[in-house]
């Protein structure tokens, strides 16, 4: 425990002393607004084109950043990357395009599933620490409604694209999944919790290996994995993240039934998917637990 104590106290430090700050007055970008996507090893920022995901991310993180009680700014940072998410970033129907210029031109506006799952973490996490404003509430609950009505899989689950396209993806939905719980904990009404338990069923359901518990990647458009090599693919990454937020949806529920799953995905992501004499994780693996990327 001491070590695992220490350890925590070592990261706190880093993110407190060094991360949030450098990310703020480096990585803010003051004078287009949003955040530099890339800042150079002389710690000076790269404009290149600009991902929503990144703002979003910002978001989150100086949110959580004052929940921890961090001392340095946060609400500037907050304020920045929502202005960015209500204003170059949203598309005239209400949603997001995926990639901006640094001039605020649209570069990639096509719909991607992944960037409006964090852009739905975002406005969570900005209304956790700002409960008494409530179009934070109205932007998410806007875009979730959205994505359920021209989104939504006809069984379970969430489309990629309207018309559809393939593979269906399993990283989109645990993003999904992380945005809905934040919501609960934020106090946000039933329809969170009714996809987030539809998201949970669907991973444990079919997701996760029958044979081994691992979790796979890609799949066809009725939720089978994908024939061939990509159907086989895991990410150790993912088996942490996954484990961690149905740990998360077990407490959140009283329904048990999910840690079983989440310890075996742990038990996967730590025995083959860690190189422990690096200690990192690797990129991805077969589904018979042999290497495919370190």
């Amino acid at each position: 425990m001491s070590a695992l104590t220490d350890t925590q106290s070592r990261l706190k430090s880093w993110l407190f002393d060094h991360a949030l700050p450098i990310w703020w007055q480096v990585g803010g970008d003051t004078e287009k607004g949003g955040f530099y996507e890339t800042l150079g090893l002389d710690a000076k920022p790269v404009d290149v084109p600009r991902r929503t995901r990144v703002a979003a991310r910002q978001v989150y993180s100086y949110a959580l950043a004052q929940r921890m009680g961090y001392a340095g700014e946060t609400n500037a940072a907050i304020d920045q990357g929502l202005k960015w998410l209500s204003g170059p970033a949203r598309t005239p129907d209400g949603l997001l395009y995926a990639v901006l210029a640094p001039d605020g031109s649209v570069i990639k506006g096509e719909f991607d599933f992944y960037d409006h799952a964090f852009a739905l973490l975002a406005y969570a996490s900005a209304f956790k620490v700002r409960q008494n404003d409530k179009s934070l509430e109205a932007a998410g609950v806007a875009i979730r409604d959205h994505l359920l009505t021209h989104y939504k899989h006809p069984v379970r689950g969430f489309e990629e694209a309207n018309p559809r396209t393939l593979p269906l993806k399993t990283n989109p939905h645990m993003h999904m999944f992380e945005a809905c719980l934040a919501w609960i904990e934020a106090g946000g009404d039933q329809t969170w919790r009714d996809v987030a338990a539809e998201i949970a069923a669907l991973c444990v359901d079919k997701f996760l290996h029958p044979q081994n518990g691992s979790l796979r990647e890609y799949f066809d458009g009725d939720w089978n994995p994908l024939e061939g090599e990509m159907g086989r693919i895991i990410e150790p990454g993912h088996q942490f993240e996954w484990a961690w937020l149905l740990i998360r949806w077990a407490a959140i529920t009283g329904d048990d039934r999910f840690v079983a799953p989440a310890q075996r995905l742990i038990e996967i992501a730590e025995n083959h998917g860690t190189d422990h004499n690096h200690n990192v994780t690797i990129f991805e693996l077969w589904d018979d637990f042999s290497p495919k990327d370190q």
